[in-house]
């Protein structure tokens, strides 16, 4: 079961690197994601995230990207309900000559079941995307699988060197269903029970987009239910 996130992410490469592509892009660029969780109360939770996308290792902004939403978790549940707005801006490369060439805004909503064991934690996401482009909607759906293996410490918590690996599968209901594909790898390190870093390689691409970067993530989490009993 140690293992299981190295055989996991060795499936998803053989598998969707098999995809034949119209377009490459082979120059390396670079995802940065800041995100936090702050828990209300044992049952309810939001989410809050900013990302940046950049053509190359150097600022080159490729997008960006403000999410946030709220979750709902039911007591002794492995599953939890969320949904919120997501608002993105697209940016052209530095040659072309309109600098911004899509705006869009999203609503999103989703279903997450979660089961940390001793020496693996299991993320399945199911998110549905209402996506307003150009004053047109488009829907999309997204399925990921995630695992977190701990790698000098039974279970994820403090001082906890891990591997961080995922794949995800875009569908829609325009032209082929199959949208687009996204895996990636990452090592990670928890300094507190609440705060870690994450770096990694991440892999996006269809039959006519395809992107590669180095991702690197900060993210925190806020307990306000520990505040509440102390008042």
């Amino acid at each position: 079961m140690k293992y299981f996130g190295f055989v996991f992410l060795l499936f998803t490469v053989l598998r969707m690197d098999a995809q034949q592509l119209q377009y490459s892009d082979q120059q390396l660029g670079s995802w940065l994601t800041f995100y936090s969780n702050t828990k209300f109360t044992k049952n309810l939770s939001m989410y809050a995230e900013r990302s940046y996308r950049h053509y190359s290792l150097l600022p080159s902004i490729e997008q960006f990207i403000f999410r946030v939403g709220f979750f709902y978790r039911p007591d002794s549940s492995a599953f939890s309900y969320g949904a919120g707005i997501a608002l993105l801006k697209s940016m052209a490369p530095e040659d072309e000559f309109i600098p911004i060439y899509q705006s869009e805004d999203r609503i999103w909503e989703q279903i997450a079941f979660r089961k940390n064991l001793p020496y693996c934690n299991f993320d399945l996401r199911w998110r549905t995307e209402q996506r307003l482009v150009d004053d047109k909607i488009w829907f999309r759906n997204r399925f990921r699988v995630e695992t977190l293996v701990p790698l000098n410490t039974r279970g994820i918590h403090k001082n906890t060197l891990f591997l961080s690996t995922h794949g995800e599968i875009f569908l829609n209901t325009q032209d082929q269903i199959i949208d687009r594909f996204r895996y990636g790898a990452s090592f990670g390190y928890m300094f507190l029970s609440n705060l870690q870093c994450r770096l990694g390689y991440m892999h996006e691409f269809n039959t006519m987009y395809n992107r590669k970067y180095v991702n690197f993530t900060f993210a925190y989490d806020v307990d306000l239910t520990k505040f509440y009993k102390k008042k």
